[in-house]
Parts: C-alpha cells; structure tokens; sequence
C-alpha cells in the first residue's frame, strides 16, 4: 500500500497537471467562441436595426409626400387614376338630353310617334348649323324652344278642321302645340320636320294667310327640309 501510495504520487500530479493544461488551452479557445457568437449577433442585430431605420425612413418620406402634395385619404396611383377620369369625363363634349313635354290625354301611337319624331329633330339640331340657324334668325335658341314645348291631342274640333289640311297647330309665339292624329301616317323623319315647324312658329315664325308677307306652310317645310336634312 504505501508503494503503490509513492507510485501514485506522481501519476496523480501528472494527470493534474495535464488537466489543467487542458483547462488553460480550451478555455481561450471557448471565450473566443463566444466572443465571436456575441459579435455575429451584435453584427445581426446593427444590420436589421439598420433596415428598419431605412424602412422607417422610406415611410416618412412617402407619407410626407402624400401629406404635402395629395389628398391624405388617397394614395397616389388613385388620385392620378381618378384625375386621369375626370379629364377623359371633361373632354368628351356636353350633349343636353331633352325630352317633349306630352299631355298624358295623348292617343299612345301618336305619342310613340312624337317621342321618335322630337328625338331627331333635336339630335339635327345639334348635329347640323343651318338646322339651328332657322331659330337663330328668330333671335331664339332652338334647343330652349323645344325644351319649352307643350304638346297635346287635338280635340274633335281640330280634327275636323284644322287637321284637316294639317299635321298640327302653332300659335305664334305660343308653346302649345295640338297634334293631330294623321302624323302616325308620316315617316319619322317628316314627323321631325313637322316638329320643328311647329317650334319654329313658337319662336315667332310667322305663316300665310295670317301674315300676307309670310311663307306658306308649305314653303316653311321645304325649308326646313333643305336647313335639316330631312
């Protein structure tokens, strides 16, 4: 035993020692392992710090551009779409949509009729100047005197006489208008001309045998004709 105890002895002290070198080369080696981890990390953490700082300040500038130059409820890809609207709305010109005034006691096929007939003589109005023109002699705006029509049946009365050499009945300088039934029998287009002969002696237009030096009725519609294409 106390051989074995002076053998031991130093073994024992070798075996420390050697431990103990050990302990002294790993443990630099592990602070430099840990060292390096903190460093990446620290490196990680300044790189993602660094792209939200970027983020942040991409936002401000683009919320400041929209604060100062745009409507803040709006993004920029709506307002250009929605001014690139209104301008195409803006440059496509104006056409007023006009509509007869038409007695409710008015027979429906000649209704229908004056719906077509109106609906033309408006659109060669504003297609054609020498259509307007008429009016414009008048010193009268032809779309206003249609606008301003009154348009009603002929009685029993009209239809037995006046309506016997005419398609309707204008009083000069007056709006209402009597229809008689025998327009169904004319095409559109010479139900149109009838429309705006008849707007015509609303404006003022003067017919013979009332006024000797007026046109006839017939010398009216062929101008109305000729002016309108019709």
């Amino acid at each position: 035993m106390g051989q074995a105890n002076h053998h031991n002895g130093p073994l024992n002290s070798r075996r420390e020692f050697a431990r103990s070198l050990t302990r002294a080369q790993s443990t630099p080696l592990i602070a430099q392992r840990s060292t390096d981890a903190s460093s990446r990390e620290v490196s990680m953490g300044t790189k993602r710090f660094s792209v939200v700082l970027c983020f942040l300040a991409i936002l401000s500038c683009s919320t400041a551009w929209a604060g100062e130059g745009l409507d803040a409820s709006s993004s920029p890809v709506d307002s250009v779409l929605s001014s690139g609207v209104v301008s195409a709305v803006r440059s496509v010109p104006e056409i007023a949509v006009i509509k007869p005034w038409i007695h409710p006691s008015m027979p429906q096929q000649i209704r229908e009729k004056l719906d077509v007939a109106f609906e033309i003589a408006v659109q060669r109005i504003n297609d054609v100047p020498e259509c307007a023109g008429l009016f414009s002699q008048l010193d009268a705006d032809a779309l206003e005197t249609l606008k301003t029509g009154l348009y009603f049946p002929a009685n029993v009365a009209r239809e037995t006489s006046v309506c016997s050499r005419s398609f309707a009945q204008t009083y000069v300088g007056e709006p209402p208008t009597w229809i008689c039934r025998r327009i169904t029998s004319y095409s559109d287009e010479q139900a149109a001309m009838v429309v705006i002969h008849e707007a015509l002696h609303h404006a003022g237009l003067p017919e013979r045998p009332h006024d000797k030096k007026a046109m006839t009725s017939g010398q009216i519609n062929d101008m109305v004709r000729e002016a309108c294409g019709l």
